[in-house]
């Protein structure tokens, strides 16, 4: 039996969407060009969505922190976007974090690399 995985469609239709915005523009772009190319994408097909959503990091319910988050999409993904040649460490850590602070269960960390896309698929 293969994995289950939450929002599949959804998250199958981002990454497309990475996939076809690389396929367009190639690698070595501002991070905000690819920004700008997702949210195209997704108003063009209707999807709801919130760009650099500022978010809060708590303990025991006092504020001690905050992010924003590069997507929140249909307020169950987080997607972050990144152009860099791998996915480090550090911003997996990052998503993780955002998904936790704000109880969300899924993130796409979505690397633009001289390689091509490289996706990194985290649930909380």
């Amino acid at each position: 039996m293969g994995r289950v995985y939450l929002h599949k469609e959804l998250t199958h239709k981002i990454i497309g969407f990475s996939f076809e915005i690389f396929n367009k523009l190639g690698y070595g772009l501002p991070e905000k060009t690819y920004q700008k190319a997702l949210e195209a994408k997704l108003v063009e097909d209707g999807i709801r969505f919130q760009r650099e959503k500022y978010g809060k990091i708590r303990l025991d319910n006092v504020m001690v922190g905050r992010y924003f988050a590069d997507f929140i999409i249909e307020e169950k993904l987080v997607v972050e976007l990144k152009v860099r040649n791998e996915i480090y460490q550090g911003h997996i850590v990052q998503l993780v974090n955002y998904l936790k602070s704000e109880n969300y269960s899924t993130g796409l960390l979505i690397v633009f690399s001289k390689d091509g896309v490289k996706i990194k698929r985290i649930a909380n």
